[in-house]
């Protein structure tokens, strides 16, 4: 009986290296080399190489432990993602607290506190054709449309930042609960904003007087009964918040057949 040893190599690379998994992401730490394995295993910090930076930002080293695929490059990112020393970071998009001013935080070093947008976890990549980075499940990463959970992007050439899914602006909730689901973009350095959003509120109502309001609405103002199947956020919206497909699809039905639904 013949016994074979299996030969692993480890190896430390240091950020003054300039090491690159490839031209979007820039790597320092451990890379484990397994004889029996076609592709490394690489545990330390990716940094972005990108130049939408503001000049006192700082990039962060994201964490993380992957094996890595070199022609199709996907590093998983935790829901807190932390930096190469542990520290906290972030990728989503933040507002200023006293300005509420919306602003990309991309793989960076601010915290958010209670002033979170958006976020997005799963997996970062990099799409060459569109030249942006993507943050998302992998089901959304392959279906931007029909996949579900939030989406974050960064345009390498725009420097705008997208993000799509389950939005907050910080309101204080007490009996009104409000579910928000749309995309923003913002960009840092043209200091610009824009939103396109479906808004769900929840809050204590009397049916009477809920059934008055909608007759009022469509008998006195002679408005038309909108088709909430022709907006996507209005149906995602539904989506998110049912959380079930089987659920979401009698919704659509009843919505086609009827004009309303009943099934929540």
């Amino acid at each position: 009986m013949l016994n074979y040893a299996v030969a692993a190599y480890y190896m430390f690379i240091y950020d003054s290296s300039r090491f690159m998994l490839s031209p979007a992401f820039a790597f320092k730490g451990d890379v484990i080399i397994d004889a029996q394995q076609p592709n490394y295993t690489f545990s330390g910090g990716v940094q972005l190489k990108h130049n939408c930076k503001e000049a006192d930002e700082e990039l962060a080293w994201m964490r993380f432990r992957s094996v890595i695929i070199p022609d199709s490059i996907y590093i998983p990112v935790q829901e807190i993602p932390t930096d190469f020393s542990g520290g906290r970071t972030t990728a989503s998009i933040l507002y200023h607290k006293q300005s509420m001013q919306p602003y990309s935080a991309f793989l960076t070093l601010d915290k958010a506190v209670d002033n979170e947008i958006i976020s997005a976890s799963g997996y970062l990549t990099f799409n060459k054709k569109k030249a942006e980075y993507q943050i998302g499940s992998l089901q959304k990463l392959s279906d931007e449309k029909e996949g579900t959970g939030n989406y974050l992007t960064l345009n390498q050439i725009t420097c705008d930042t997208k993000g799509e899914g389950r939005l907050s602006f910080g309101f204080k909730q007490g009996h009104v609960k409000t579910l928000s689901y749309g995309s923003i973009k913002v960009n840092n350095k043209k200091n610009e904003c824009e939103t396109d959003m479906a808004l769900g509120l929840n809050f204590p109502f009397a049916k009477k007087a809920l059934d008055f309001m909608a007759a009022t609405i469509s008998e006195d103002l002679g408005i038309e009964m909108m088709d909430l199947t022709n907006s996507p956020k209005v149906m995602q919206l539904f989506r998110e918040y049912v959380n079930n497909e089987s659920r979401f699809e009698r919704i659509q039905e009843e919505l086609l057949t009827m004009g309303a639904s009943c099934t929540w």
